[in-house]
C-alpha cells in the first residue's frame, strides 16, 4: 500500500512539518519543473489538491514561509500544472493570500499573484487580488504611500492589477467571503453555501413582492430573475467538477444580485461617499480627530449606478488643496454637503503620526492647519469655507433643523483624562454656528468626549458620549441626544449596558423608531459590528439591541450575540463603518476585510468598500477602490426636513422675535432652573424621608492651552491604579439646596456647567451619588422625579399636589465656606482638621507614648516616603498585604470608602460609598468620645467640609502638572486653577 500521500496530509496538516519540509517543497520546485513524474511531487499535489479546511493549507503555507525562496519556486510550479490540474491555481493563489496574511510578501510572490488574475478559477483570481490588496493596503497605512495609482514607475504586478477589470469585483468579493468559509474546497460546502444565498435572497425577495411600491412589471421582472438564479443553483447541485461548480458559484451570485438591486427602496440614482486613506495613526475614540490622522489624499465623490463599474466624479477636485474630508452630511433638500476638511499642504510631518505617540501632538499642531467645515454643492458649486480657528479643529458637521450646523470641536481648551502621562490629547464636545459660520457656541460640556453628531428625523441631534466620571472608561460610551439650542441633554441608550462598550455613528432608520449604529470599542476607531436598537424598553434596556453581523466581533470587548430575526451577515471577518439605512432592512454600508489584524498602529483595516447590506444576509458590492478607502455612503435625494423644536432657553425678559435675536440677546437669559419633586422615588423604603440637602458637585475637566498644552493632574498611566487617585479628574462642589418635607426641590444652576448632584441625609451624608453628569443652558429650565442616574419612565406627580419647593422662588445653591470656585484637596482642607482636633491622640505626641493604639493611626502632616504624601493620608488608606499593593482591597481596612474608577456602567446604588460608608465618618458619629469630640469642638463648617471631601473621593491634589515649565525641564505640579461662578438670579424668598 502506498501510504506517502497520507504521510503527505499529515505534513500538510502539521503532523510532521519539520521532518518534510525539505523534501516536499523541493520534490515540487525541483520535480516539477524538470516535466519528471515525479510520484512524490504528484502525491503532494493530491493531498493539498483533497484538502477540506483552509487551516491544511495555512500549514502549507507555513512551510512555505520557512523556505521562502524555494516556497516560491513551489507555488511557481503549482500555477505550472494547473493545465493538467485545474485545481492548482486556486492551492496556490491561497497560499499566497495566507502567506500575506503572516506579513510574507516578496515581489516574487506578487508577480505570481498577477499572473493568477488571469485563472480560470475565480477563487484563484479573488484569493490573488485579495493577496496583492493586503500587502498594498498594510504598506500603506504608515505616513507614506508606495503604492499610489500616480506612482511613476510602477513594478509589472502592481500595473496589472490597477486595471484589472472592475465589473469584475462583485466576484471577487463573494469569493472573499466564500473563501474565508473554506467552501471552494468541497462541491458539498459550495452547494451548501449556494442553497443558504438563495434562502438569504428569497428573504429580500418575499418582502419586496409584499412591497406596495413594487409594480405588476416589477414583480414580473423579479420571477425571471428568480428563475434564472434557481437554475443556476441546479446546474450547481448537478455538476461533480470542482472548477466548474467554482465558476457557476459566480454565476449564481450575479443572478441572485439582481433581485438585491431590484428592490424598490433603491429609489435613488447616486451616492455619496467619501474617498480617503484610511486612519493610520491611535485607533481610539481620543485621537482620532486630527488633522494628521489620515494621509492627504481622496475627494468627495459621487457615484452614480449601484454597480462597482459604473461612473464616479469628484466634487472637490483638488480645489482645496492637498488634504482629506473628515466628516459629511447631506442636507434634507440633496443638494448642499457640509463637510470637515483637512489642509495637509505639507507630508509628511516632521514627527511620526502613524504610532499614535501624542506627545508629539503638541509640537504638530502648530506645523499643520486645523480642521475646517465647508460647505460645496452636490454639482460642485458654492464651494465655502464656513469656520476658520486658526488653532482648534471643527468636523463630523450635521446640518440641524433649524438651519444651523452642529459640529464635533476640541475648542473647549481641555485635555483629555486618558492616555499616558506624555499625551496631549484634546476633549471633543458639540459646538453649533449658523449657516454662514457666526455665533459659535458651545452646546455640549463634557470633561471627555462627545462626537459623531446626527440630525435626527424628530429634530434632536444624536450623538455618541464617552464619559468616565467614576467608572472605568471603556464601557460608556452611550448614544446621547441633544437639542440643536443646546437644552435636554439625555442619555437615550447604553448609559449603563455593558455590551458593547461602545456605540458610534448613530443613525435614525427613516419611518421608523429603530436606530442602527456601529458597536465597538474604546481602543477601537468607528469600526465593528452593525447593530439596531429602539428606544421602547427606555435606556438600559439591552434586549431591544440586536446585530445584522453576528459573526463580526467589535474589536475590543464583548460583541452583541443577539441576532436579527432574519439571521444577518454570515461573513466572519473584517469590520464594518458608517451604516446609513436605505429602510428598516436594508443599509449602505462600508466594510474591509481588516486582514492582518492590526498592531494598535499599522493595520489591515484599509480599503474600506461599500456595500448595499440587508437584515436577511444579502451583501452586494456597490463601490471599491483599489487604494483609498470609501465611507460615508449616502443616498443622493431629498428627505422631509426634520422636525423644528422651539428654541428651550426662556428668555428673562422680552421675548425674542427669531433664533438670531436670541442668540444677540445672550445677556438677558437667565441661569439654568433646575428642579426635582421627589427625591423619594427611587429609594429603597428604609431611606424614603430622610434626604435633607442635595449638593451639587463637578468633576473638573483637565485644562489644556496653546502654551503649555495637557495640564494633567493625575501623574502615570490612565489605565494603572495611582495610589490618591481614586477619580479621574480633581472635583468642587457648587453648592448645597435644601430638600423640602415632600422631597422636593428647586434651584438656580451655573449654565453651561456640567454638574452630578450628591442627595445627603441630616447629617450631610451620603444617600446616593449620580456618577454621570448634566449641563443646563442659559435660559433652560429642566425638572425630573426621583434621585437616579437613568430611568426609563417618569413617574407622575400627585394630582392637585403641588411641590413645596414650588411655593417659593428657586434657590440659589449655598456655596461652600471654602469657596465653589476651589478644588477640594486634602492638603489645603482636611489636614487643618486633622491639626486642630485629631493629632494630639493621633500621632507620636500621643500622651500615652507613640506605641499607644491611637497613636498608631497617624493623623500627622509629615511626609509619607512611600507615597510623597502626608502621613494621614496613608492611614486613610493603608496598603494592602500583597507586596506592590498601594491600597488594600480589603473595605474593612479602608478609613475611606471611595467609589472604583475602574468599575463598570451599573447604575449606582443607595449608600454604596462616601461618607456613609466610611469609617472614618461612621467613627465620629457613632463612637461617644469622637461624637463628642465633633458636636462639642468641631465648627459645622470643618464637618461639611470633611464628608464632602470624602464624597468627592477623597482627592489629595487641586493643582495640575505643568510639564513645558521652560525653568524646569522635570513636570511639576505648579499650576493652580480657580473655577468662578456667578448667577443671573440672586436668592428670593
Amino acid at each position: 500500500m502506498n501510504i506517502v500521500p497520507q504521510i503527505l496530509r499529515n505534513a500538510v496538516s502539521g503532523v510532521f512539518p519539520v521532518l518534510f519540509l525539505s523534501m516536499t517543497i523541493l520534490s515540487i520546485s525541483v520535480g516539477l519543473a524538470a516535466g519528471n513524474e515525479d510520484p512524490l511531487a504528484e502525491s503532494f499535489l493530491s493531498a493539498l489538491e483533497g484538502a477540506t479546511s483552509t487551516g491544511q493549507v495555512a500549514d502549507f503555507a507555513k512551510l512555505c514561509a520557512e523556505k521562502e525562496d524555494l516556497g516560491v519556486s513551489a507555488l511557481r510550479q503549482l500555477k505550472a500544472v494547473s493545465g493538467t490540474r485545474p485545481l492548482a491555481d486556486a492551492l496556490a493563489a491561497e497560499t499566497i493570500w495566507k502567506l500575506f496574511t503572516m506579513k510574507k510578501w516578496n515581489d516574487g510572490l506578487c508577480e505570481l499573484a498577477s499572473e493568477l488574475l488571469d485563472s480560470p478559477d475565480p477563487a484563484a483570481v479573488a484569493y490573488a487580488d485579495w493577496a496583492l490588496s493586503i500587502r498594498t493596503g498594510w504598506e500603506n497605512s504608515s505616513e507614506t504611500v508606495p503604492w499610489s495609482e500616480e506612482l511613476a514607475e510602477k513594478p509589472n504586478w502592481f500595473a496589472k492589477w490597477l486595471t484589472f477589470p472592475t465589473e469584475r469585483f462583485a466576484e471577487l468579493d463573494y469569493w472573499r467571503v466564500a473563501g474565508n468559509y473554506g467552501v471552494h474546497h468541497s462541491l458539498k460546502a459550495l452547494r451548501s453555501s449556494s442553497q443558504k444565498f438563495m434562502a438569504r435572497t428569497d428573504g429580500l425577495l418575499r418582502e419586496i413582492l409584499n412591497s406596495e411600491k413594487t409594480t405588476p412589471e416589477k414583480r414580473r421582472v423579479l420571477e425571471t430573475y428568480r428563475a434564472d438564479a434557481d437554475a443556476v443553483l441546479q446546474q450547481i447541485m448537478q455538476t461533480e467538477d470542482m472548477l466548474t461548480a467554482r465558476q457557476l458559484y459566480v454565476k449564481f451570485r450575479l443572478a441572485a444580485r439582481k433581485i438585491v438591486m431590484a428592490n424598490p427602496d433603491l429609489d435613488f440614482q447616486e451616492i455619496l461617499f467619501t474617498k480617503r486613506h484610511s486612519a493610520h495613526g491611535l485607533r481610539n475614540i481620543t485621537g482620532s480627530q486630527y488633522p494628521w490622522t489620515h494621509k492627504p489624499g481622496g475627494d468627495l465623490c459621487v457615484k452614480r449606478g449601484f454597480d462597482p463599474e459604473d461612473p464616479v466624479r469628484g466634487i472637490l477636485n483638488g480645489r482645496l488643496g492637498p488634504g482629506h474630508v473628515h466628516g459629511t452630511d447631506l442636507h434634507w433638500d440633496g443638494k448642499r454637503i457640509v463637510f470637515g476638511y483637512a489642509q495637509q499642504p505639507v507630508w509628511p510631518l516632521p514627527k511620526p503620526t502613524h504610532t499614535g505617540d501624542a506627545h508629539w501632538f503638541f509640537e504638530l499642531r502648530p506645523q499643520t492647519p486645523p480642521l475646517h467645515l465647508y460647505e460645496v454643492s452636490v454639482d460642485g458649486s458654492g464651494l465655502r469655507q464656513i469656520t476658520d480657528d486658526p488653532y482648534w479643529g471643527d468636523f463630523e458637521p450635521t446640518y440641524a433643523s433649524d438651519g444651523s450646523i452642529v459640529f464635533a470641536s476640541d475648542r473647549s481648551s481641555r485635555s483629555s483624562e486618558c492616555g499616558n502621562f506624555r499625551a496631549d490629547h484634546s476633549v471633543i464636545n458639540l459646538f453649533r454656528c449658523e449657516a454662514d459660520g457666526s455665533g459659535i457656541r458651545m452646546l455640549s460640556d463634557n470633561k471627555d468626549i462627545d462626537r459623531y453628531p446626527r440630525a435626527l428625523a424628530n429634530g434632536l441631534i444624536g450623538y455618541t458620549r464617552w464619559e468616565y466620571q467614576e467608572r472605568h472608561f471603556t464601557e460608556v460610551h452611550a448614544f446621547w441626544t441633544i437639542r440643536p439650542d443646546g437644552t435636554y441633554a439625555e442619555a437615550a441608550y447604553k448609559q449603563h449596558i455593558k455590551v458593547p462598550w461602545g456605540l458610534r455613528d448613530v443613525r435614525d432608520i427613516p419611518n421608523s423608531n429603530r436606530y442602527v449604529a456601529v458597536a465597538t470599542g474604546h481602543h477601537t476607531l468607528a469600526y465593528g459590528q452593525l447593530v439596531l436598537f429602539d428606544l421602547l424598553g427606555g435606556p438600559n434596556d439591552a434586549s431591544r439591541m440586536t446585530t445584522l453581523t453576528p459573526n463580526i466581533t467589535t474589536g475590543e470587548g464583548p460583541s452583541v450575540k443577539n441576532r436579527v430575526p432574519q439571521g444577518g451577515l454570515v461573513e466572519n471577518v473584517g469590520r464594518y463603518a458608517g451604516p446609513h439605512p436605505v429602510s428598516e432592512t436594508v443599509f449602505l454600508a462600508s466594510w474591509s476585510s481588516c486582514i492582518p489584524a492590526h498592531n494598535g498602529r499599522l493595520g489591515g483595516d484599509t480599503q474600506f468598500a461599500i456595500y448595499l447590506v440587508d437584515v436577511y444576509g444579502n451583501r452586494e458590492l456597490v463601490h471599491r477602490e483599489r487604494i483609498l478607502s470609501c465611507d460615508f455612503a449616502t443616498p443622493i435625494k431629498s428627505r422631509p426636513r426634520p422636525y423644528q423644536i422651539a428654541d428651550g432657553r426662556i428668555l428673562a425678559n422680552a421675548p425674542a422675535q427669531s433664533r438670531k435675536e436670541m442668540q444677540t440677546a445672550n445677556s438677558e437669559f437667565p441661569h439654568p432652573i433646575c428642579y426635582v419633586s421627589d427625591v423619594n422615588v427611587g429609594l429603597p423604603k428604609e431611606e424614603q424621608g430622610k434626604a435633607r440637602y442635595l449638593r451639587i458637585m463637578q468633576r473638573v475637566g483637565w485644562p489644556m492651552d496653546q502654551e503649555i498644552g495637557a495640564m494633567r493632574w493625575a501623574p502615570g498611566n490612565a489605565w494603572e491604579q495611582i495610589f490618591g487617585y481614586w477619580a479621574w479628574a480633581p472635583a468642587r462642589e457648587v453648592g448645597t439646596v435644601p430638600v423640602e418635607e415632600d422631597g422636593s426641590c428647586w434651584f438656580y444652576l451655573p449654565s453651561n456647567l456640567p454638574v452630578y448632584f450628591q442627595l445627603l441625609d441630616e447629617n450631610r451624608l451620603e444617600i446616593r451619588r449620580m456618577r454621570s453628569h448634566i449641563t443646563l443652558e442659559e435660559g433652560e429650565s429642566r425638572g425630573c422625579i426621583g434621585c437616579h442616574e437613568t430611568r426609563a419612565q417618569v413617574v407622575a406627580p400627585q394630582p392637585g399636589k403641588l411641590p413645596k419647593a414650588f411655593l417659593h422662588s428657586p434657590m440659589t445653591p449655598q456655596e461652600p465656606e471654602w469657596g465653589s470656585e476651589n478644588l477640594l484637596a486634602f492638603e489645603t482642607h482636611i489636614q487643618p482638621i486633622f491639626d486642630r482636633h485629631c493629632i494630639t491622640c493621633h500621632g507620636p505626641g500621643n500622651p500615652d507614648g507613640p506605641d499607644a493604639p491611637a497613636a498608631k493611626m497617624n493623623l500627622t502632616s509629615e511626609i509619607d516616603p512611600t507615597t510623597g504624601m502626608m502621613r494621614s493620608y496613608s492611614t486613610l488608606f493603608p496598603h494592602g498585604k500583597k507586596s506592590g499593593s498601594m491600597v488594600s482591597t480589603e473595605e474593612n481596612m479602608l478609613m475611606v470608602s471611595v467609589s472604583n474608577k475602574h468599575s463598570g456602567a451599573e447604575i449606582s446604588q443607595v449608600r454604596q460609598f462616601g461618607s456613609s460608608r466610611s469609617r472614618l465618618i461612621r467613627h465620629l458619629l457613632d463612637d461617644p468620645e469622637h461624637a463628642q469630640e465633633v458636636r462639642g469642638k468641631m465648627s459645622e463648617e470643618e464637618w461639611i467640609r470633611l464628608v464632602t471631601w470624602v464624597d468627592a473621593n477623597a482627592p489629595y491634589y487641586d493643582t495640575f502638572f505643568n510639564r513645558r515649565d521652560p525653568e524646569n525641564p522635570i513636570p511639576s505640579r505648579s499650576i493652580r486653577k480657580t473655577f468662578p461662578i456667578s448667577y443671573y438670579h440672586q436668592n428670593t424668598k
